[in-house]
Formats: structure tokens, C-alpha cells, sequence
């Protein structure tokens, strides 16, 4: 079986390998050989690939017809092939077709390698995810997505290609479910919360749920919660997406508009650059206001960002010390700034510097 599932493999992609590798399988074995079955298989995913999905499934219908003559009904095998069903179906848009695949592979994947296996059983939980979204099911596509990503996380935490995957999986469920969730600011609040501690607080993704919690906020005049957020979500955005994205125009709008509202035009008329806004708060505020060393923040982040570690040091470390000297120093702002500067120095080749910053075990 190893030889011919290799050359299925390896080489199906291609309609005459896949030819080529059936001939030499049927020049010493029939078609009702249990290991023909990987061959179909191969040619089920080459006819999907090609628009024609009921040839497809027929055919992984009769591989696994075929399989289950010679391996028992929990075989990985067996399952590979459900799920190879389900997910034709998904691709397809046939959702509550899928389901039952998908799920009873699923189940086998447990059964045969426990709760905890990331290759089998966390993979076809994730599918499982997606689907539920797909179907606008958000609670169970939340707590599937969750699932799968503590077990990839667990199994694989250098393998940075899955855990993004997963937390991809993981970001768009819980997007669908603030989507069919009236949209109360309790709720923007805990998927921006999610999102923090999912993606990092400088993801793109986190950004923009930050301007919907300082929009939401804004919409009700309440201009001293809602401005940390648009802050935030300007800010991330502007470094990760630049000036010309429509996330960041949007953000920028917004926190125009709230300073504007707020009886601060002069603050919205500094926004066109973050070093511009930088400078103005100093003048007004001073360099010693928490507001002038958010901003500070945002610029150091934004030059380190962009591989400026020399323009950026100045800004971090002030940022680090006007926000340290607030009370409470060990708010989220503090937190923030100290893990900028360790990423800097960690960055720059300064290594020696990165530990005075890194958090505490």
C-alpha cells in the first residue's frame, strides 16, 4: 500500500500521473483490491478540484467501501475519508450535507487517538469550526475553535503556520458571533478582550475592535471612555495597515469626530501624523500627562515597527516614563511600553538591554 499511496500522492495532482500510477496498481491488482481505494481517493480530489463534486464523493464513497474490507471501521484511513467528504461538501456550499461527515470523523479521530491529538483529532475539530460558521452557528463555532486552538497550541507551540490558522479560525467564530449578538457594549468589550489575548494587542483585527468599543462609547457621549480606544485602534492601525487603509482612515475620522464633539477641535486638527499628535499634546498637556505618553507610545511603536529602533528608543523610553510614574503603575499603558522597549532592544541586536523590560515570570 505504501508504494502506490506515495505515487496517489505525490504525483495526483496531475490527471496522467495519476493515470500512470493507476496502470501500474492495476497491472499486478484489481480494482476491488482494498488499497485501489487510495487511488480513487486521489482521483475524487483531482474531479473536486475540477468543479465536479458528486463524482467526487461517489468516488470517496467507494474507496471507503473498499478500505473497510481490509482495515477496521475506526481506522484513520476511514476517517480521512469521511472527512475528505465533508469538507468536498463545505467547499461546495452543501453545509448541512457536510455536517454528519464532519462530524462523525470527527468522533472516530477521538476515539482512535483521545481528546488531545492535534494531527487528527484538533484538525478535524477545526473544520468542525469552520462549518459551524459557515452555518451562522457562532456559540458552537466559539466553542469548537476554542478547543482546537488550546490542543494545537499545546501539541505544536513552535509550529507558528498552525497556531495562526487557528487563531484565524479561532478570530473569524467569534467575529460571526458578535455579528448575530445584539451589539451591546458589554459584548464589543469581551471580543476586544478576546482579541488581546488571541492576537496581541498590536494585531490588526485587535485594532479594529478597539474602534468599535471607542465608536459605540462615542455614539453615547461618553468621550473620556471612548477615547483610549480610538486611540488605540488609530494607532495599531496606522502601523500595521498605513494611512491609506480604509480601517485607518476610519479610525482617524472617528477620533477627529470625538474630539470635535468633545469641544477639542485643536486635538483633531493634529491627527494627520502620530508625531504631529505627539507634539501637540506636549505642548498642551505637558510631558509629564498620561495623554502625551500614550502618544509617545504609539509613535516609538510605529518607528520600531518600520526598523527606525534609533528614532523609536526616545519616544519607548519616554513613553515608559511618564506612564510608569502614574499612579498605579502597574496599569495596562506601563505594561505596554515596558514590552515595547524589550521588543526593541530583543530587535535591534541589544539583547543585554531586552531583559530590564521583559514581564516577570
Amino acid at each position: 500500500m505504501g508504494h502506490y499511496r506515495g505515487v496517489g500522492y505525490r504525483y495526483g495532482q496531475g490527471r496522467s500521473l495519476l493515470d500512470e500510477a493507476t496502470a501500474a496498481f492495476l497491472s499486478t491488482r484489481s480494482t476491488t483490491h482494498p488499497f485501489y481505494g487510495v487511488l480513487l481517493e486521489r482521483r475524487g480530489v483531482l474531479l473536486s478540484e475540477q468543479g465536479r463534486p458528486e463524482e467526487a464523493i461517489a468516488l470517496f464513497r467507494e474507496a471507503q467501501r473498499l478500505m473497510e474490507t481490509y482495515l477496521p471501521r475506526d481506522h484513520p484511513r476511514i476517517g480521512e475519508l469521511l472527512d475528505r467528504t465533508g469538507r468536498t461538501l463545505r467547499d461546495y456550499g452543501r453545509f448541512e450535507e457536510a455536517e454528519p461527515w464532519t462530524r462523525e470523523a470527527r468522533e472516530l479521530f477521538r476515539r482512535s487517538f483521545g481528546p488531545d491529538n492535534a494531527k487528527y483529532y484538533a484538525k478535524s475539530t477545526f473544520r468542525l469550526a469552520k462549518l459551524m460558521t459557515d452555518m451562522g452557528r457562532a456559540d458552537e463555532a466559539v466553542a469548537l475553535a476554542e478547543e482546537a486552538h488550546r490542543i494545537f497550541l499545546a501539541a505544536t507551540p513552535g509550529h507558528y503556520a498552525t497556531i495562526r490558522v487557528s487563531q484565524s479560525a479561532l478570530a473569524n467564530a467569534w467575529h460571526l458571533k458578535q455579528r448575530t449578538t445584539p451589539a451591546t457594549l458589554d459584548t464589543l468589550r469581551a471580543w476586544h478582550a478576546f482579541r488581546q489575548g488571541y492576537l496581541g494587542f498590536d494585531h490588526r483585527t485587535t485594532g479594529r475592535t478597539a474602534f468599535f468599543v471607542g465608536r459605540l462609547l462615542a455614539l453615547q457621549d461618553r468621550y473620556a471612555e471612548a477615547e483610549p480606544y480610538l486611540e488605540d485602534a488609530y494607532a495599531i492601525l496606522l502601523t500595521q495597515s498605513g494611512l491609506a487603509n480604509e480601517h485607518t482612515i476610519n479610525a482617524k475620522v472617528m477620533l477627529a469626530e470625538l474630539y470635535t464633539d468633545w469641544g477639542l477641535p485643536e486635538q483633531a486638527r493634529s491627527l494627520e501624523t502620530l508625531e504631529t499628535w505627539h507634539a501637540f499634546r506636549q505642548k498642551r498637556f505637558g510631558a509629564e500627562h498620561p495623554a502625551t505618553g500614550r502618544t509617545a507610545l504609539y509613535v516609538g511603536r510605529l518607528l520600531a515597527h518600520q526598523d527606525r529602533y534609533t528614532e523609536a528608543e526616545p519616544y519607548l523610553e519616554e513613553a515608559y516614563a511618564v506612564l510608569a510614574a502614574q499612579p498605579a503603575p502597574g496599569n495596562d499603558r506601563t505594561t505596554d511600553a515596558k514590552a515595547a522597549l524589550a521588543k526593541l532592544y530583543t530587535e535591534w541586536g541589544k539583547p543585554d538591554q531586552a531583559p530590564l523590560y521583559q514581564a516577570e515570570p
